[in-house]
């Protein structure tokens, strides 16, 4: 699958896939505003150290689950139900080691639980021995503090996805009325999700004096009748 707008992108993950493949460890973090991409890249992620016949691990926080101790972790920790969860941190960190070469690609952090947040941090802080990637995609304005001085403690690849350009947003959008394409760039401020979504619900109400377009508000959130938030 391509991703559109991503080449920069998408190249600095087959390197870090590189470096992983050939033995040696490291963490990806994927930071940007909802719906402009960040799971999408996490995802590619998974295929490209999948087709190098590496294991991946996927985990995801909620924002119902933050409460729950270890959620993002779940896979890993329900494998050593007998651990103790002062013991969690090391029996995760050889579990990973174990498992090399592995990808723990972890998504939506903003929403992770305390222990959760402390896990990772302790992961990269003192990384698994092995080819161990750490991947990780949240919300620009969504780190958790501890997390972010885990961050700056270590080294770490840090991708951004820019909004696509309106050239992009086209290639994006195949099909899309042309003469609607300055506005809708304009609208969704050239964010992926929002995008497909603004065309979908046009095209739903084609024939209708005025199709609504679904805007992006300043503060991150969405606009538009029947309100949903893009994945």
């Amino acid at each position: 699958m391509s991703l559109v707008g991503r080449d920069a992108e998408l190249a600095a993950l087959d390197t870090a896939v590189d470096r992983f493949v050939s033995g040696t460890g490291g963490a990806v973090l994927i930071t940007g505003e909802p719906g402009i991409g960040k799971t999408a890249l996490l995802s590619a992620l998974g295929r490209r150290a999948r087709a190098a016949r590496c294991r991946v691990l996927d985990g995801r926080a909620t924002e119902f689950e933050r409460d729950d101790p270890y959620s993002v972790f779940r896979e890993l920790v329900a494998t050593n139900p007998s651990v103790d969860r002062l013991s969690v941190p090391d029996a995760v960190r050889s579990r990973l080691s174990g498992l090399a070469p592995v990808v723990l690609a972890l998504d939506d952090l903003q929403w992770a639980d305390a222990a959760s947040v402390d896990l990772l941090g302790y992961l990269l802080r003192h990384p698994p021995r092995g080819a161990v990637l750490i991947a990780g995609a949240l919300r620009s304005a969504g780190c958790p503090p501890r997390l972010a001085v885990a961050l700056a403690s270590c080294r770490c690849t840090e991708l951004r996805p820019a909004p696509l350009t309106r050239v992009e947003t086209a290639r994006l959008l195949t099909g899309a009325d042309p003469d609607r394409l300055d506005a809708l760039h304009a609208d969704t401020g050239g964010t992926p999700s929002i995008s497909r979504f603004s065309v979908g619900r046009a095209r739903r109400w084609c024939g209708r004096r005025s199709p609504p377009v679904t805007r992006r508000r300043p503060w991150g959130g969405w606009s538009g009748p029947g309100r949903t938030r893009p994945g």
